[in-house]
């Protein structure tokens, strides 16, 4: 116990805080029920993917000093959460570290596709882009049909809700979420 007391790396647990808020908004039932998510592994995956994008995509142009070790913190969380995941699905040993590069190299994607109209509000090239990008995996296993015009403009609404918070408030483990379906078109 006084050990504790002189330990330099004391391990935080906000970056793990962060992480849970963000796979309880990505598993809102509204996003697969609604929005058009499949209730799948993939589909699931995709829609916290999402979330983990959106939450990154804020902290990126962050001046705050621990704003990019923060992203990278809830970002390893969730390489370790996706390696785990598969684990539990009965993905082999040799076979994880590939599919876990597959499952990220989606993620490094949403960056390159959703950057430029995130940050513009473009809803129209958003939709756009997020019906090229989650149509497939939503397929005919989605209980309804991929909403992409509804999920741009999520996306949008996140962009502000996220921006107007103050990294501060990150920093101390709170995130807020905007609700989904209350979006304006």
């Amino acid at each position: 116990m006084i050990l504790d007391l002189f330990r330099k790396n004391r391990p935080s647990d906000v970056p793990l805080t962060l992480y849970a808020a963000i796979v309880q908004q990505a598993r809102r039932p509204e996003f697969f029920t609604r929005l058009g998510f499949a209730d799948t592994v993939t589909g699931r995956f995709d829609c916290l993917a999402l979330h983990v994008y959106l939450f990154s995509h804020r902290l990126v142009g962050d001046t705050h000093a621990h704003a990019a070790s923060l992203n990278q913190d809830v970002f390893d969380q969730f390489v370790r959460d996706t390696d785990r995941a598969l684990r539990e699905l009965g993905v082999g040993d040799t076979s994880v570290a590939k599919r876990n590069k597959k499952l990220l190299r989606g993620f490094y994607a949403m960056v390159d596709e959703f950057g430029d109209p995130l940050d513009g509000e473009d809803a129209d090239l958003l939709a756009t882009r997020v019906a090229a990008r989650f149509s497939e995996a939503a397929g005919n296993s989605a209980v309804a049909p991929l909403d992409a015009a509804a999920i741009a403009h999520y996306m949008i609404a996140c962009g502000k809700h996220l921006q107007a918070q103050e990294t501060r408030l990150f920093l101390g483990g709170a995130l807020q979420w905007p609700d989904p379906l209350q979006q304006q078109r």
